[in-house]
Parts: C-alpha cells; sequence; structure tokens
C-alpha cells in the first residue's frame, strides 16, 4: 500500500513536469527529481523546474519553484526559500547567463542560470507566481536545447538560437573592438594636424570609467554629464567604486520640498535600493540608503565599509562561528553545515545566521538554527542562539 501511495505521489509530480514540458531534463536528473518529488506536500503545486548554480558554486542543481517556496536540489542535498520570506527580487544578465537575485528577510540568496534567456523566463514567471500562488496556472517553460522535446519545440528553438548565435557575437565583438581601436588610432593621428574629431568625442574621453558607467547606467534618465561627476563624486566619497543601474524615480522628487531630483542605485550586494537626491543645481542633495544618510549637503556621514565585509572576513567569522557551534554539539565531528549563510554588517554588529545538521548522543539526526551576534570588529560575541536556546 504504501509503495503504491509513493508511485501515485511521483505518477503526479511527473504529469506537473509533462505539463510544464521538463520530463526529460527529470529523466537525465532522476535522484535529484525523486528527491524533489518526496519532498513536496500533496497540496504544492510547482510551477517551474530548471539547472542552475546556487550563490556561484554549487551548480547543475534542479531549481523548482512551486505554489510555496523555492527548492533547490543536488545530490542529496536541498535548500528552500519560502515565498514568505522573499522581500524582493531582481534580474540580472550577463552575457549568457543569467542571474535570479532573491533578497530574502534573512538576506540574499542567487540563482545563476544558463542560458540567460532561460534565467529571464524564471523571472517572469516567477513575478506571476509571487502575485497569485494558487490561482497561477503552470505553462510550458523555456529548457536548455539538449533537454528539448517535441512538444516544446516552439520554445526550444529560441533557446538553441541563443547558443547557436554564441560564436557569432563573439565574432562580431571582436570585429567591433578591433574597429574601436582603429577609430581610436584614426583620432590620434588626427589629432597632430588638428582634426575636428578629437573635438566631438572629447565629452566622453573627459568622463573616468566611473563616470561612463553611471553615464551608460543611467541612459534612459538623459543624466547630463555635470550630474553624472556629481554622482560619482559623492559616491566615491562614501567608499563606492561601482554601480550597477541607476533609475530616475519621480515619486522622490522634492521629498522634502528642497526641490531634489530622485534616483534609486544598484550598487551591487546588498545595496540594491541606494537613494541619490540631486539638488536643482544638480549637486548632490543626499545620500539615502536602508533609512540611514551617507551624506548629506556634502558631508559623509556613513562609508561603504561600515556595511560589508571582505571575502577575507567572511571566511573568517563563518570558521570562527562553525567552530563555536561545533564546541556546543554532542557530536561535534557530525556538524552539516547549510549552504547558505546570512551575514549581515554595521556599525555596531556583525549578525551571522545559518542552520547545522549534527546527531545526538543516541545518533538521531536533527537540524537547528543558529544566531551569532559579534561586535562590528567579529572579534567579540554578544551574544549566540542554538535552536532558540539561548547559549550566551
Amino acid at each position: 500500500m504504501i509503495d503504491g501511495v509513493i508511485w501515485l505521489k511521483y505518477e503526479a509530480f511527473y504529469s506537473q513536469c509533462k505539463q510544464l514540458g521538463v520530463t526529460k531534463l527529470i529523466d537525465d536528473n532522476v535522484k535529484n527529481a525523486d528527491l524533489l518529488c518526496d519532498m513536496l506536500s500533496d497540496d504544492e503545486k510547482i510551477c517551474y523546474v530548471t539547472q542552475g548554480i546556487l550563490n556561484g558554486k554549487f551548480g547543475d542543481g534542479i531549481i523548482a519553484l512551486t505554489n510555496k517556496r523555492i527548492v533547490f536540489v543536488k545530490k542529496g542535498k536541498t535548500e528552500t526559500i519560502l515565498h514568505s520570506s522573499i522581500v524582493s527580487f531582481n534580474y540580472e544578465k550577463s552575457f549568457f547567463k543569467g542571474n535570479i537575485i532573491l533578497n530574502c528577510n534573512y538576506g540574499s540568496v542567487r540563482f545563476g542560470i544558463m542560458p540567460a534567456q532561460i534565467a529571464k523566463d524564471f523571472y517572469d514567471k516567477l513575478s506571476k507566481v509571487m502575485i497569485s500562488p494558487d490561482t497561477y496556472i503552470p505553462e510550458k517553460v523555456l529548457v536548455a536545447p539538449f533537454y528539448s522535446e517535441d512538444n516544446n519545440s516552439a520554445i526550444n528553438t529560441k533557446a538553441k538560437a541563443v547558443f547557436g548565435c554564441g560564436f557569432l557575437l563573439i565574432v562580431i565583438l571582436a570585429v567591433f573592438l578591433f574597429l574601436v581601436s582603429s577609430c581610436g588610432s584614426s583620432v590620434s593621428s588626427d589629432s597632430e594636424s588638428g582634426s575636428s574629431v578629437v573635438k566631438q568625442s572629447s565629452s566622453s574621453i573627459s568622463l573616468s570609467p566611473m563616470e561612463q558607467k553611471i553615464k551608460s547606467a543611467g541612459t534612459s534618465d538623459n543624466l547630463t554629464d555635470e550630474q553624472v561627476k556629481e554622482i560619482a563624486e559623492a559616491l566615491k566619497k562614501c567608499g563606492f567604486n561601482d554601480i550597477i543601474e541607476i533609475k530616475k524615480d519621480p515619486d522622490l522628487d522634492d521629498m522634502t520640498g528642497a526641490g531634489e531630483k530622485g534616483y534609486r542605485l544598484n550598487l551591487g550586494d546588498p545595496f540594491y535600493n541606494f537613494i541619490v537626491y540631486l539638488s536643482p543645481n544638480n549637486s548632490v542633495y543626499q545620500l539615502r540608503w536602508a533609512n540611514r544618510d551617507f551624506m548629506v549637503n556634502g558631508e559623509v556621514l556613513k562609508r561603504r565599509e561600515n556595511f560589508v565585509l571582505t571575502n577575507e572576513e567572511k571566511t573568517m567569522i563563518m570558521t570562527k562561528t562553525q567552530e563555536l557551534v561545533r564546541s556546543v554539539l554532542a557530536v561535534p565531528e557530525s556538524a552539516d553545515f547549510s549552504w547558505t549563510w546570512d551575514i549581515n554588517k554595521d556599525e555596531e554588529n556583525i549578525v551571522v545566521r545559518s542552520s547545522v545538521k549534527s546527531v545526538n548522543a543516541f545518533n538521531v539526526e536533527f537540524k537547528n538554527n543558529f544566531e551569532v551576534v559579534y561586535d562590528s570588529s567579529g572579534q567579540n560575541i554578544k551574544s549566540f542562539i542554538l535552536g532558540g536556546e539561548k547559549i550566551i
């Protein structure tokens, strides 16, 4: 009877996968698929299935979007992100890969998916599911060409085109760079003879790399060179040397009655919603993030390094935290830490959250969440909670 129940559950699972057009993907990843099937509750509906990388290092796993959560499964290990924990989510494209960034109430999670077209398709479906998870009607999803199916041929033709054009795009890019280089040499020669070509390109040459990136990111906002320089200078004073996106937000205009114009910037994790206010004279009136003022009227109040850790610092904190958690476990050597770590820093604290699986003295496995709060230096422990129990 039990075997019959399991079979019926898998049959229902496979039927949903067939509706999405991903049965070949499932068949080629049967172990991960079996684990995913076991995890699903009776009232859980599959809305999307694809493959991808978790947080830049755990690849080739199955990513499944349901009406309740997002699940990552790879070689017997799983990670779950509940819809209720997702505060916002973004899509980023870089050549052939697309990234889905989930900003959760405990930190950020990143999925890398290839090609970018599939990542965008996942993002679009996720947007629909988050709006109405229980009434969402699953649609055919985009899959990689090597997982193509007859009933998904139209979609996969598009995916194949993305892959097939890759080499051609590289060739075109190489030719373009060659032509740009040739034009640069021509401009250099013309400058010696007093040609006006140099004058025509002088405005772009006068912008620094950071300023050019802001200009490019804010093309749709028609930022002037003067505005670009003001924004770049203010950001640099606060410790920022890179920018991903800048968008004009009319709702921020004249927020304080000073006639200022508001822009929202993506400066990378965790500064996804950084706000810049420009005064009517184009000077930077204010920089804000997460209800904190970084700059007001030219005065720097906070800097980037007050809120971020270097990779070396993160490694040090994670290692120190693992040692702390192991020290209170009944069987320290059984500790199996989660892939997902949430590490946040501000001017006073470094807060670390994750989970660990281990066995007790009776060899029974259990999972506990933990939270460790350090001072801003990361040297001193202010509090330690494991499985809801306060240790320190």
